[in-house]
């Protein structure tokens, strides 16, 4: 499976670009390095990444759905942990 990054590199050596797409590439290449950077105490970073123009009630069911699927966690600190996170996203 590709990475963020190899797909960073595939889109910015496939074709030529302008200074506007250009700009927009180096802006992702920071993001992308900052998410990278990121880290967490197990469970408890979660990354929430939303398309442009996707609709945020459809993410929100997505995340109660992943609520749901947490409560069958054998692990009672894991479930606990993951369950914090997610409603640390919905907050």
């Amino acid at each position: 499976a590709d990475t963020p990054r190899d797909t960073y590199n595939h889109c910015l050596h496939s074709k030529p670009m302008g200074e506007d797409a250009e700009i927009a590439a180096w802006q992702f290449k920071r993001r992308l390095q900052t998410i990278e950077a990121a880290r967490g105490d197990g469970t408890s970073l979660v990354s929430l990444l939303i398309a442009p123009g996707e609709q945020i009630n459809l993410v929100s069911k997505k995340i109660q759905g992943e609520l749901g699927a947490a409560t069958h966690i054998k692990s009672r600190a894991n479930r606990q942990a993951v369950i914090a996170a997610l409603k640390s996203v919905q907050s």
